[in-house]
């Protein structure tokens, strides 16, 4: 897993640097919440921001003692490798953006595969920018 993550953040602040932006950190808090998300939709079968409690992830966030200025969420299934996934992320336009938010910060990261799914393969990328 930890070569997956670290893959992702490569590829995350590669595309960053690339739009002359400053690198994002992998935050634990943001890692947890991530990687919580991802486990939920594989374990439940669903794809959705909104997890089964009705919360968003910056719900997720605040739930979690985090608090922030900005916040966002990028969530993909059924693509099995990190850098395929990110490639599909990158033609998205919102979640292009997401990757790309000048005010973003921080990151977090989590994957989650279920053999019983409809996708098999989860995956979530946390942003923000701390309050603090």
């Amino acid at each position: 897993m930890y070569a997956t993550i670290n893959t992702l953040l490569i590829l995350t602040n590669t595309a960053r640097h690339n739009a002359g932006l400053a690198a994002v950190e992998c935050h634990p808090i943001l890692m947890n919440s991530a990687q919580k998300h991802a486990e939920e939709m594989a374990q439940h079968n669903y794809v959705d921001h909104i997890d089964l409690h009705g919360w968003a992830s910056g719900d997720r966030l605040k739930a979690q003692g985090y608090e922030y200025r900005f916040a966002g969420e990028n969530i993909s299934a059924g693509i099995n490798e990190p850098i395929a996934m990110m490639n599909g992320w990158m033609s998205s336009t919102g979640h292009r953006a997401n990757i790309l938010k000048p005010e973003f910060t921080v990151t977090g990261f989590g994957y989650a595969y279920c053999e019983n799914s409809s996708y098999k393969h989860y995956w979530v990328q946390v942003f923000a920018s701390p309050l603090f």
